[in-house]
């Protein structure tokens, strides 16, 4: 794992591309995510919309994200999940 914020995301975003895929759905397919960013600032915003852009283009999926002080593991930065709808 990473040890800065862009590379957990950038994983982030790759492992989460490969579950939906796994799961027999698309991008589109997501209906809500939720994300968690330790320590949250303004500047952590921009490279998460390219990564919500590079994932889902056009589509919008409702979206949580909560600010928190830590998570599992110390050593970890942000954190998303994802609800798909898959028929």
């Amino acid at each position: 794992m990473s040890d800065d914020y862009d590379g957990q995301l950038r994983q982030s975003f790759r492992n989460l591309r490969i579950a939906i895929e796994a799961a027999g759905a698309v991008p589109q397919s997501v209906a809500k995510l939720t994300i968690l960013i330790v320590n949250h600032s303004d500047d952590k915003l921009p490279p998460l919309r390219e990564e919500l852009k590079a994932l889902f283009g056009t589509h919008r999926p409702t979206i949580t994200l909560m600010p928190v002080p830590r998570l599992a593991q110390s050593s970890m930065l942000f954190e998303i999940e994802a609800v798909a709808i898959v028929p």
